[in-house]
C-alpha cells in the first residue's frame, strides 16, 4: 500500500509518511531515521516501488544524521 501510494500521490505520501515519522518519534521515541528506513523497506519489499525510485523519495523524505 506504501509503494502505491507513493508512486500514485507522492505530495500527499510525502506529508502523511512525515508525520507517521513525526508520532513515532514524538510519542514512542523512534528516530526518523529509523521508522523512515522501515517504510523504505516496505515499500521495496513488499510493493511494487523499485529501489532506486523509494532512493530519491525518502532521500527527500528522511533527515539526514548531522555531520560531525
Amino acid at each position: 500500500m506504501i509503494s502505491w501510494f507513493i508512486q500514485h500521490f507522492p505530495t500527499s505520501a510525502q506529508w502523511y509518511l512525515g508525520e507517521i515519522m513525526s508520532e513515532a518519534d514524538r510519542q514512542l521515541g523512534i528516530p526518523a531515521q529509523v521508522s523512515g528506513e522501515a517504510l523504505r523497506r516496505s515499500a521495496t519489499t513488499n510493493g511494487d516501488l523499485d529501489a532506486q525510485a523509494a532512493k530519491e523519495f525518502f532521500s527527500r523524505l528522511v533527515p539526514r544524521e548531522p555531520e560531525s
